[in-house]
C-alpha cells in the first residue's frame, strides 16, 4: 500500500485531480493529493509510526485546511 501511495504522490496528475468526499453537509471536492496524504497517515499510524503519520495528516491539512477526516485522524493521534 505504501508503495502505491508514494507512486501517486510523485505523479503530477495527483496534484491536479479532485475527488468527491461525502460529509455531513453533503458532497464536496478535495484534492487527490490531500486524500493520498491522509491515507499515508492512516497506514503510518497503523504501523505505529505516529510522528510520520502526524506529518502526513499535517501535509493533507496544508493542502485542504477544512479536510475534516484528516483533522479527526490527527486528533486521534493525541489520544
Amino acid at each position: 500500500s505504501m508503495t502505491n501511495v508514494n507512486i501517486l504522490l510523485e505523479k503530477e496528475e495527483t496534484k491536479e485531480a479532485k475527488v468527491p468526499l461525502n460529509t455531513d453537509q453533503g458532497t464536496t471536492q478535495i484534492s487527490l493529493e490531500a486524500a493520498v496524504y491522509n491515507l499515508k497517515g492512516l497506514i503510518e499510524a497503523d504501523q505505529g509510526n505516529t510522528e510520520s503519520a502526524r506529518a502526513s495528516y499535517q501535509q493533507a491539512l496544508s493542502l485542504e485546511p477544512d479536510f475534516a477526516m484528516a483533522k479527526s485522524n490527527l486528533a486521534e493521534l493525541d489520544k
